[in-house]
């Protein structure tokens, strides 16, 4: 993969043998939260790591926050000109020298358990090229905002035609060398999503169903900052995948394809009854593709297209804040999901208690 390093300078080099795991860290204006990433790198509880600082040209010189570092499993690159989140990713894969290569923004946290954990699936599962989890949500100062939820309540195996709908894995994964394609991370928005489709072709793929990275969520953040944009390249992978299981362009609803794709950040209102509807058929003609085509195990699509659409009831009735849910109940007691249980109001209801539950225990383990 060195054809995917720039121009750059070696600030600091390791002098670590080479490690098990080798944990990237792309650096543009995080100088606030930056030794605070690598922080939680260096203290995991698995040891045979290394940390790949990639300063991508900050002009806020966010690494000299690190100088005073003395641990021999630290890397700091500068690059020559800015090559963007994706350039910056391939240039730190370029020179890494695990067999395992793990992904971190500058501004996240890497809980103590986070490298282990996703290491023992690797090790124990040898087809499986790349590994999530799940993150916590918290704002610029380290606060909770939302606690880790298994939205992803399918198998493993069910995670690749999950992807048709949106995308499970957030850019904490970690990914075996050699399941990396050549050219790496593309050049554009999502590139997380588009680098993980492209593994999930030869490979399997997991999820670890729990927390083990906080995910910061900042106002320059690209998810916050650049929506549009990330909507609009995810896209492309999402088509790119439709086109796999033999949906025709004619058939393909932007729209559509848009709300499922970042259903959590709809406008309230967004999902009213109809427009669940129109989701609901769009899904099912995808499975009609697929079963000529046959590119999923049909059962598996059927397990993504179900849980797609209880997704979307959930974020629905959740967003409009129904008291009661009385107008989803009576028009949705009728029309039921693809396993062919009812859809009831309870469903999302329970959702909200046990996220109650998961944010009162987090805060109790940040307070002790």
């Amino acid at each position: 993969m060195r054809h995917l390093l720039p121009v750059h300078t070696v600030l600091r080099q390791a002098t670590s043998p080479p490690p098990r795991v080798s944990v990237v860290i792309p650096v543009y204006k995080v100088r606030a939260t930056l030794r605070e990433a690598v922080d939680s790198v260096l203290l995991q509880r698995w040891r045979d790591l290394e940390a790949l600082v990639i300063d991508d040209a900050s002009p806020d010189d966010d690494t000299q926050v690190l100088s005073d570092i003395d641990d021999p499993r630290l890397t700091i690159v500068r690059l020559h000109r800015n090559a963007g989140l994706s350039g910056a990713r391939n240039a730190g894969m370029a020179l890494a020298r695990g067999e395992y290569i793990a992904l971190l923004d500058g501004d996240d946290v890497s809980l103590p358990t986070r490298i282990g954990r996703q290491v023992m699936v690797l090790e124990r599962r040898p087809k499986v090229g790349l590994v999530g989890c799940l993150t916590n949500r918290i704002d610029t100062e380290g606060r909770l905002l939302v606690p880790g939820q298994d939205y992803w309540r399918l198998s493993d195996a069910a995670l690749k035609p999950m992807m048709l709908f949106a995308n499970p894995f957030s850019a904490v994964y970690m990914l075996r060398r050699s399941a990396i394609p050549p050219e790496g991370f593309p050049p554009r928005y999502a590139e997380d999503y588009a680098l993980a489709a492209e593994v999930a072709r030869t490979h399997e793929v997991a999820l670890l169903r729990e927390p083990l990275v906080n995910y910061r969520i900042s106002p320059r953040g690209i998810m916050q900052s650049r929506l549009e944009m990330v909507t609009r390249d995810a896209s492309v992978t999402q088509c790119r995948l439709l086109a796999e299981v033999g949906l025709c362009e004619q058939e393909h609803d932007p729209e559509l394809m848009g709300a499922l794709l970042h259903f959590a950040r709809q406008p309230a209102g967004a999902f009213s009854f109809p427009r669940l509807l129109a989701l609901k058929r769009w899904m099912d003609s995808v499975e009609r593709a697929n079963g000529t085509s046959r590119r999923y195990d049909p059962e598996h699509l059927r397990q993504a297209v179900a849980r797609a659409w209880e997704i979307l009831l959930l974020h629905a009735t959740k967003i409009e804040r129904l008291p009661a849910g009385p107008r989803y109940l009576g028009q949705l007691w009728s029309y039921r999901i693809a396993d062919g249980r009812p859809v009831v109001r309870a469903k999302a209801l329970a959702h909200g208690v046990i996220n109650g539950f998961r944010r009162e225990a987090f805060v109790n383990v940040t307070r002790n």
